[in-house]
């Protein structure tokens, strides 16, 4: 019994809670009105006095006047709200046989003339901040809104239908406006309770039939089938990511924050509870005179279901997926581990007289990494799921591909370098890191890509004298350095033989080592200024189809190039 009461006791701290007719509990709607809106409106609010109220609290009606004490709407109606620029919610007091049936809601222009008569059909009205495009409107009484029974209509400004009043609920996504192929419009989350997304301008783009549809940023949604997977969409309805993660609940510059289920027991527990959870539980306690001994529920004792890692669409990870927290910070991603720890967070007061609840959330250490720097792991999400024994609906998961390139476990056949490896490696241009391992993914030095571009170009003897302090003979780049000072690629009187080498660096030797030819065209990347040092070496590089940038239009001059990388870029430029 105690703990159905928590249950219930839960429930009500963390709901809106009930509210009653406003006329109840404003107490000076017009003094309200006149503050904010009637310099927006031109329209003054009135009251007076109905002889005929059959409830006390309905005593008082308001109306609107205009600037020369015209009545423009009639002293009859229990509050009004201004929606947007030009258009006005209007209560009507209902005076009806039930409590909850007393007020509907209608909308007027600045003029008084109803676009929408107030009935008792009509609960709340609303609009979001979209540039007065779209107006949401609630059918039933307002009773049966609060009892989740309602049924919402999306209106235009006009007040023409563009949906009828057949979803559950109508939710807007951020600020609503966004670029979708050419058109700017307002996306929508329709639920009945099968969910979908309603664009302006274009109709239903993802059909109403999941389970969930979330909306993770940059015209992505995370949509849950009933299978009990997620995959994402984007705005017309083109799946970007399979149904086969958790959770996916955020997206930006290329990547995905994305849920796996643990193990199988973990998937099956989910099924079982018809509960999804991202391995954040909580611990409550209790605090006041209504708290009985024993009550309480140790959220703590909660498995976590789900692990959060780093993904993009081509389903290569690049985060271990044993976090319990991931998420985006600017231009960095925190990848967050319990330490074991619980901190107050939240207090609800009032559910029942006496008593507060207050969550203790997990305290998380967190690692952060910048989003130019992460680097692909070795692993992919197909790998993690044959790991932990699940395999989503309609999803193969065929054996890991065996084949390796030059004896390299860490180089398989499918990978994108390894062609360049192969031709590295015949090539004599690097042997790897050790007999059985090229480290793909490991950073690249300064000596290192000029030692692999000497070598590229035949290892030529250098005849200059040394130019550099900080360098000697024994050191295996010694003649790489003195020939990439003849050639013009280096200069200076110091060498930084460990400075690690950036993707503007790499393109800008391998332009020079080709003669410094001059590109068509600027690339037009919004990371790369024109008067760059290496603006014309990057455009170079596109024209030849040496690197296409790193996506969304950028080309990561900084970040630094691996192994990988490298030889893929030498590849291409000197290979083929």
């Amino acid at each position: 019994m105690k703990k159905k009461l928590f249950s219930l006791v839960l429930a009500l701290a963390l709901c809106l809670g009930l509210t009653l007719p406003v006329s109840a509990v404003d107490s000076d709607p017009v003094a309200e009105w006149n503050s904010t809106n009637a310099v927006k409106t031109g329209l003054t609010m009135f009251s007076k006095k109905d002889p005929t109220a059959q409830r006390p609290w309905y005593e008082t009606v308001y109306g609107l006047k205009d600037s020369a004490g015209n009545i423009v709407v009639p002293a009859k109606y229990a509050r009004f709200e201004l929606l947007g620029n030009d258009r006005i919610v209007v209560c009507r007091q209902w005076v009806e046989e039930d409590f909850f049936d007393a007020v509907g809601y209608g909308i007027v222009d600045l003029q008084g003339n109803f676009l929408l008569p107030c009935t008792s059909d009509h609960g709340i009205i609303d609009a979001p901040n979209d540039g007065n495009r779209t107006i949401r409107v609630n059918f039933k009484d307002s009773y049966s809104n609060r009892m989740g029974k309602n049924s919402i209509a999306l209106y235009d400004w006009n007040l023409n239908q563009l949906l009828p009043p057949e979803y559950s609920s109508i939710g807007y996504c951020g600020d609503d406006l966004y670029t979708l192929g050419k058109n700017v419009g307002v996306v929508y989350m329709l639920e009945t309770p099968e969910m979908g997304v309603y664009k302006y301008g274009e109709g239903i783009t993802v059909p109403v039939q999941y389970e969930n549809v979330s909306y993770i940023g940059s015209e992505r949604f995370c949509v849950r089938n009933y299978d009990t997977y997620c995959g994402v969409l984007n705005g017309d309805g083109r799946q970007l990511m399979p149904f086969v993660f958790a959770d996916v609940n955020d997206y930006g510059d290329g990547f995905y924050i994305a849920a796996l289920f643990r193990d199988k027991a973990s998937y099956d527990a989910v099924q079982a509870q018809g509960v999804y959870s991202n391995g954040s539980p909580a611990l409550f306690q209790h605090v006041g005179s209504a708290v009985a001994e024993g009550w309480g529920y140790d959220m703590s004792k909660i498995p976590s279901y789900a692990v959060w890692g780093v993904v993009d669409e081509d389903l290569n990870t690049y985060s271990n997926f044993t976090h319990e927290r991931v998420e985006f910070s600017g231009s960095s991603v925190r990848l967050g581990t319990w330490n074991g720890q619980y901190k107050p967070q939240d207090v609800y007061n009032g559910a029942i007289s006496g008593l507060s609840l207050i969550v203790h959330a997990k305290v998380y250490d967190f690692e952060t990494l910048p989003l130019s720097n992460l680097k692909i792991t070795d692993k992919t999400v197909s790998d993690l799921l044959r790991k932990s024994g699940i395999t989503p609906l309609g999803m193969t998961l065929t054996p890991p591909p065996n084949p390796t390139v030059s004896g390299f476990t860490d180089v398989k056949s499918s990978d994108y370098f390894a062609d360049a490896v192969l031709w590295a490696v015949e090539k004599k241009i690097t042997s790897g890191t050790s007999a059985t391992t090229f480290s793909p993914g490991a950073t690249c030095s300064k000596a290192q890509i000029l030692t692999f571009l000497w070598r590229a170009n035949g290892s030529p003897e250098p005849t200059a004298a040394k130019p550099f302090t900080d360098i000697k003979p024994a050191d295996y780049f010694y003649k790489a350095a003195l020939w990439a000072s003849e050639k013009g690629l280096v200069s200076g009187s110091t060498f930084g033989a460990n400075a690690d080498c950036t993707r503007a660096m790499t393109v800008e030797y391998l332009w020079k080592a080709a003669g410094s030819p001059t590109p068509s065209a600027n690339a037009s990347f919004t990371d790369i200024p024109t008067n760059a040092d290496y603006a014309q070496a990057v455009a170079w590089a596109v024209e030849n189809k040496i690197t296409s940038g790193t996506g969304g239009g950028n080309f990561s001059p900084a970040a630094t190039c691996t192994r990988g990388q490298i030889v893929t870029f030498l590849y291409r430029a000197m290979g083929k």
